[in-house]
């Protein structure tokens, strides 16, 4: 990005260099050479103060080093990436967003192993006291990465379990909860008790969606539990009239042969077929788009 900044005097807010920062370092870690080393050597450039931090959840001595300590012990390793002044924020922290960037990148391109992946979390649940509000990005990180490559829904919960336990959610800005319902919904296919325990501790917190209750209609109903599975399909179809009536409970294929078995009423879809748009609040969720990065630096760079 350093063209970007030719010949412009624009003074450029911290939040605005924080979103610059953050959508050079998705761009970065995407690209399949940046290793983890490259991308947190970024991290340090742009945010000095961040190294306390990254050493105190153990991702520099992983990173580095291959292990989960707390107390980095090869600073000489660390790559020192020559980037614009302008980027550098020298007095203060980094957002979340990019600390889980950094984790994001190690996670995925070095698989650490599950015993390594738990003492990774239990560093950051312990960062957690002492940190401010934020958002709940890193647990998403951490849940997204057991899902997609260990498959081992009864672990990931156990980290949730641990993060609720820790207050994780009450501190939290902002929640995420795309991959907390992926792990609740195949949580059910193992031990359908124990996912819906965790789910009525998570109702208030996390908005729990139609594949949730779809896979907890169906392992009762495997397990011959009809009546609990009644009440959960009564869950599913009052979710679904308050999103989208035709819309995600078409996909759902087993619906119609359970309603036939267990003789329940079948879902009364409207003939609306655009499904009712989101909430405000969702629907004003800014997302990431590098077009309109790539524009905005362009007529920065064009100012007089």
């Amino acid at each position: 990005m350093n063209r970007y900044f030719e010949a412009t005097d624009t003074k450029l807010s911290p939040n605005r260099i924080d979103d610059i920062n953050l959508a050079f370092l998705k761009c970065l870690s995407a690209t399949p050479a940046a290793t983890p080393q490259i991308v947190v050597s970024y991290v340090l450039t742009m945010y000095p103060k961040s190294y306390r931090v990254l050493e105190q959840v153990g991702l520099l001595s992983m990173i580095y080093e291959n292990r989960c300590g707390t107390v980095f012990k090869r600073p000489e390793l660390l790559l020192k990436p020559n980037i614009r002044e302008e980027l550098v924020c020298g007095d203060r922290m980094p957002p979340l967003d990019v600390l889980a960037t950094v984790y994001r990148s190690l996670l995925f391109s070095t698989r650490p192993s599950k015993l390594q992946t738990k003492v990774l979390f239990a560093h950051y649940l312990d960062f957690l006291d002492t940190s401010l509000p934020s958002s709940t990005v890193v647990l998403d990180m951490f849940l997204s990465y057991i899902d997609r490559v260990h498959h081992r829904p009864i672990f990931a919960a156990r980290l949730l379990e641990s993060f609720l336990d820790k207050g994780g959610f009450s501190k939290a800005a902002k929640i995420h909860s795309t991959n907390v319902n992926a792990i609740l919904s195949r949580l059910a296919s193992h031990d359908v008790s124990r996912a819906i325990e965790l789910a009525n501790k998570l109702k208030n917190i996390v908005s729990l969606d139609a594949r949730v209750f779809y896979s907890f209609v169906c392992n009762l109903d495997r397990i011959g539990e009809t009546d609990a599975a009644r009440v959960f399909y009564n869950k599913l179809l009052d979710h679904q009239a308050s999103v989208a009536p035709n819309h995600a409970i078409m996909n759902f294929s087993k619906l119609g042969h359970l309603c036939y078995k267990n003789k329940w009423p079948v879902p009364q879809l409207t003939r609306d077929p655009v499904p009712k748009r989101r909430s405000t609040e969702i629907a004003n969720t800014k997302k990431l788009c590098y077009a309109e990065i790539v524009e905005f630096l362009d007529a920065m760079r064009a100012s007089p």
